[in-house]
């Protein structure tokens, strides 16, 4: 193997580890921005801090309780998944999109034990042309498809 090879090889074990994932959600929607932790963590012993743009608080989560402190473009915005952090799923749902929203997204999970953290980009378009109607308007079920689609996504994605 040259040199060259053992180079490309080496840069690109490095930017396989800086890969993130992209949404697209549109003005007025709502969007789960999944995270998961890659291992078992006592939940008492586990912290989640959610940001916006590397600064804007968006969610906390501190052995096993959600915070009241959060940025004001987040309240009453965000759902949380309370059932699914003993299982590591820290994922959270942002209502009501606007332009605002867009922008990175990191998840940080810390314990005494492990740190990790997941990126999450976000595109905002503008809303549907169907009279500006919302996927939530348009299928009453959907939010249902779409949280049970990111749980299970999410199991498949830590079972690897």
């Amino acid at each position: 193997m040259t040199i060259s090879s053992w180079c490309f090889i080496c840069v690109f074990a490095v930017l396989i580890d800086k890969v993130f994932l992209q949404l697209t959600g549109v003005v007025g929607g709502s969007v789960v921005l999944p995270c998961s932790a890659e291992h078992d963590h006592e939940l008492q012993d586990t912290e989640v801090f959610w940001r916006h743009n590397n600064s804007k608080i968006v969610h906390d989560i501190i052995k096993g309780s959600q915070t009241e402190t959060q940025d004001s473009l987040y309240k009453n915005r965000i759902e949380s998944f309370p059932d699914e952090c003993p299982r590591g799923n820290f994922s959270i749902k942002l209502n009501d999109l606007t332009h605002a929203h867009a922008g990175k997204y990191i998840c940080y999970i810390t314990s005494s034990s492990d740190s990790q953290q997941k990126t999450v980009q976000l595109i905002i378009n503008e809303s549907t042309e169907k009279g500006n109607k919302t996927n939530d308007q348009e299928n009453p079920n959907q939010e249902e498809t779409d949280s049970a689609e990111a749980i299970a996504h999410l199991k498949l994605n830590t079972s690897e």
